[in-house]
C-alpha cells in the first residue's frame, strides 16, 4: 500500500495505492474485492479525524 499527497488549492489530495494482488489467484482476488469496497469509509473516516485536528 503506498500513499501519495498532493498539495491542492488550500489542502491536499491523498492517493492511496494498494497493489500486489495476482489477478491469477482467485483466493487473492476474493479478497481483493473485499478489502476494495471497504476503502470508501475508510477515507471517509480519515476525513472525520483529520478535521477534529
Amino acid at each position: 500500500m503506498t500513499w501519495t499527497l498532493h498539495p491542492e488549492g488550500c489542502g491536499t489530495r491523498v492517493l492511496l495505492r494498494h497493489s500486489g494482488f495476482d489477478p491469477d489467484d482467485p483466493v487473492q482476488q476474493l479478497s481483493r474485492s473485499i478489502m476494495g469496497s471497504g476503502w470508501p469509509t475508510v477515507v471517509r473516516n480519515l476525513g472525520k479525524a483529520l478535521d477534529t485536528m
